[in-house]
This record gives structure tokens, sequence and C-alpha cells, in this order.
């Protein structure tokens, strides 16, 4: 899991809020599964490492459950940022009464209440950027199973196909160079350990392709 916290404030050049506030220090931030010599390494948001071991073959279980934890820490900190959030449009209009005060004292009432406005209409949206963002991560873990169906049909539309055979032969030895999606991406799908290799625009276009993909199979 990145710090979309961090991510955020180098975008918006402001701190838009306190991460001591909103994470634990104990949390997965990432996490590497060496499948061969059955152990994961785990960094931690502190960036503390710790290494784990498990048992031959149980590699996919330890994925679930480190995919799992991600997820339930991704949501008690979108859940602590929201409330940051409510908790600045309270405090803030107080502030704002002071600059109105301000301004009413050297200008004119009607260009007072108009700073007023903008200024009200300006202050969430530091706070709505990083929600934004948060959402649409979530919305695609939560919707983990049809994102994978899409990122594996993008990606083996792009695969060589022999169709000189009666029946054309997909060629699964090599993994396509021109796409998206990494190949451990597409071997472990999505979650948010790999989410950051794709930026916000390719993230929204993928979940417009999952909702075209969702109602396809809801009218069948």
């Amino acid at each position: 899991m990145q710090n979309y916290i961090e991510m955020s404030q180098r975008r918006t050049g402001s701190h838009t809020v306190d991460e001591k506030k909103v994470t634990n220090k104990d949390w997965i931030r990432d996490y590497k599964i060496n499948r061969e010599q059955h152990y994961v390494e785990i960094t931690q948001w502190n960036g503390q490492e710790k290494k784990i071991s498990f048992r031959s073959g149980e590699d996919k279980e330890m994925q679930e459950k480190l995919d799992q934890t991600q997820k339930e820490q991704f949501d008690k900190m979108v859940e602590a940022i929201e409330k940051c959030g409510n908790m600045s449009m309270i405090d803030n209009p107080c502030d704002m009464i002071l600059v109105l005060a301000f301004f009413m004292s050297a200008a004119s009432y009607k260009f007072s209440i108009f700073l007023l406005c903008s200024s009200f209409l300006c202050l969430p949206h530091k706070y709505l950027k990083l929600e934004r963002d948060l959402a649409l991560i979530g919305w695609i873990i939560d919707n983990k199973k049809d994102v994978d169906s899409i990122i594996h049909r993008d990606v083996d539309s792009k695969r060589k196909t022999d169709l000189s055979q009666l029946i054309p032969v997909v060629d699964y030895s090599a993994y396509p160079s021109d796409v998206l999606y990494s190949e451990e991406m597409y071997n472990e799908g999505i979650n948010l350990n790999n989410i950051s290799e794709l930026n916000t625009k390719q993230l929204r276009k993928l979940k417009k392709k999952t909702i075209s993909f969702q109602k396809e199979e809801n009218r069948q």
C-alpha cells in the first residue's frame, strides 16, 4: 500500500492531512513474496522490514492474507481521512469569519461576501482530491475479480495468435511487451501492493472498462 497522503502532498504542495493521525506505524506498506524459498519480506509503514516464513505451497494463502490485511488498513485510513476533512469544514468557518471581518473593514460588503464564498468553495478541495483518489483505488480493489478479468482480456488480446491453424492458437509462452499491466499483476491480480504501477488516469480508464464489462455480464 502506497503512502497516498505523502503522494497527495507532493502533488498539491500542501500538507492536507497529518499522516500520524490516519495511519499506524505497523501497517504493511508493501511486501515481496519469495515463492521459491518460501518467505515474504514486509516493509511496514515506518520503514522497518521483517521477514516471515511459510510452508511450501502456502504462498497463495499468504498473499490472500496480506491482501486482506492491507485492505482493512486501507479502509481505516480512508475513514480517518474523511473524519479529518469533516473536522476541517467545522473548524475553518471560524477562520473565514475573521477573514470576512478584515475585508469588510477595507472593502465593499459585496466583495467581502464574494471572497467568503470563494474561500468556502476552496476549503474542501484539497481533501476532496485525496478522497476521490482513494475512492477510485477502493473501488478497483472492491471489484477486483472483474478488474482482473479486464486485465486478462487486455493482455491476452496483445498476444501473438497463429491463424494458420483450423482453430487459432494463442501463444502464451511470452508476455506481451506493449501492455500497461505487469506480468506480476496479470498472474497475481491487482491489489494494494501493485496498484501504484498504474496512474490515476489509467485507473479511471480501467474502472470504466470494468463497469462496461459488468453491464454486459448483467444483460446475459
